[in-house]
């Protein structure tokens, strides 16, 4: 099959670090291969990447306004943000412009013009977006994008529901190994096996990741379970309310908060369990990864995302939202149960083909291919 060989922008937040993040940067390398010139813009902060680009893509950044401390200085933010945007896409003169996440998404619908192929890529679940003006914004916006792509099918049907989109496409992310490194190197603690056994959490330290129920999952069994300890791998703001939750807990020598490591896949390797307990997600690239390298899995059953991966019993365990005493009862049982972990992560390397960059890239391919109403 034939390169896409087209002048591709992406518009994103930033390029500091998150799944979004990753999931832009491997995509942009991905089409810059295929034959296209890609071009990605940030919208806030600077053109500082954590990820590493080939010279081939051009970063841009617009330096736009996401202060606002009224709805009037919000819906003026809005409009100087768009006009921005507009401005750029018109000196890019790009073929297609790819908005990467919701507020972008909405920000790009209304910016966008009728000759361009306009994508909005949704990378949360979309019952997720905050507040009432840009659930309200999209809900009208999405009728001016091309096509707007969902992780999952339920995130398809939400936006075809509450949305005036004309065109919704599913579109997972794609696993590929090996995972890039990128520092800091921190390495996996060197007494596990054996005896000794390692549950992890990766994310952003952040209130929809809900890491502080998994502390206190962990704190009701840990007694029962001697020789597990807990790490939850990422950084960010609830860090200061996480260590005093795990003081107060007195686990100060069971769960360990090391922040980001650069070598993802040493952990998911040297781990015995890695547990997902976030209120919402999109498509949760820690699950494909962990299930990748064979590490058993247990999720809370987010509106979207976990489900569409996760086949409970088979390739891990899905645990029903909200529900503390069944984190705790689900951890305890994948804790006690060797062969049951055993039984998982044969299954869990399945997603590898499922969810590979061939299959998933053709998918992009098609929509950025597709011949559009407008």
């Amino acid at each position: 099959m034939g390169g896409v060989s087209k002048r591709i922008l992406f518009l994103i937040h930033n390029l500091e670090g998150g799944g979004s993040q990753r999931s832009t940067a491997i995509l942009a390398k991905k089409l810059t291969e295929d034959g296209s010139r890609v071009t990605i813009a940030t919208l806030y902060g600077d053109t500082h990447s954590v990820y590493a680009l080939p010279t081939s893509i051009r970063r841009i950044d617009l330096n736009l306004n996401h202060q606002s401390n009224s709805t009037a200085s919000a819906l003026l933010t809005t409009l100087t943000n768009i006009r921005k945007i507009r401005k750029t896409l018109r000196a890019e003169r790009p073929d297609v412009v790819i908005g990467m996440g919701a507020t972008t998404s909405i920000q790009l619908a209304l910016a966008t013009q009728k000759h361009i192929l306009s994508i909005g890529a949704e990378r949360e679940s979309p019952n997720a977006l905050s507040g009432w003006r840009w659930p309200l914004l999209r809900r009208w916006a999405y009728s001016r994008l091309t096509f707007v792509a969902a992780q999952t099918l339920d995130g398809a049907r939400y936006l075809e529901h509450y949305t005036h989109a004309k065109k919704v496409a599913v579109i997972p992310n794609w696993i590929e190994l090996p995972l890039t490194r990128q520092p800091p190197n921190v390495n996996p603690p060197a007494n596990i096996g054996c005896d000794n056994r390692l549950l992890i959490g990766v994310g952003r330290l952040h209130p929809v990741k809900k890491f502080d129920r998994l502390i206190v999952a962990f704190s009701s069994i840990a007694d029962k379970h001697p020789h597990w300890s807990l790490f939850i791998l990422g950084e960010g703001n609830e860090r200061p309310k996480l260590e005093q939750l795990i003081f107060s807990l007195k686990l100060s020598k069971r769960v360990f908060l090391p922040g980001r490591v650069g070598s993802l896949a040493d952990w998911y390797e040297s781990a015995d369990i890695l547990t997902l307990t976030s209120e919402n997600e999109g498509f949760p690239n820690v699950i494909l990864e962990a299930l990748a390298h064979g590490c058993p899995v247990i999720s809370v059953d987010c509106d979207t995302g976990p489900r569409d991966i996760i086949k409970h019993g088979e390739n891990g365990l899905l645990i029903p939202q909200n529900d503390p005493g069944a984190l705790a009862a689900g951890l305890d049982c994948l804790m006690s149960d060797e062969v049951l972990r055993k039984r998982l992560a044969m299954r869990a390397p399945e997603v590898l083909e499922t969810y590979s960059p061939e299959r998933v890239f053709t998918m992009w391919r098609n929509l950025l291919t597709a011949k559009s109403d407008q």
